[in-house]
């Protein structure tokens, strides 16, 4: 919901979001809080819309690849062609 909007810190409040998503679905398991291909995607969506000056994008920027990369080595999907286009 925030990709598209004008909040500064949304790359940042969207990697909070997943994080907390992936730190409940291992304390607890409940397959209804695994995230998914999709959860890493919107994080990566909200990045790709940052608003703001150059420290504001390189943040961005950073956030992303970190995502990226967990994403590549986590247990909760593969990259796929959407995750591709939206990180470039």
């Amino acid at each position: 919901a925030w990709a598209k909007g004008k909040q500064f810190g949304k790359a940042q409040r969207a990697r909070d979001v997943l994080r907390r998503l992936v730190k409940r679905y291992n304390d607890c398991g409940d397959r209804d809080l695994r995230p998914n291909v999709f959860s890493y995607i919107s994080v990566l969506n909200a990045c790709a819309y940052t608003l703001g000056d150059l420290v504001d994008k390189r943040e961005a920027l950073q956030i992303a690849s970190a995502t990226y990369k967990e994403l590549c080595s986590s247990d909760f999907g593969r990259p796929n062609h959407i995750t591709y286009s939206t990180f470039l």
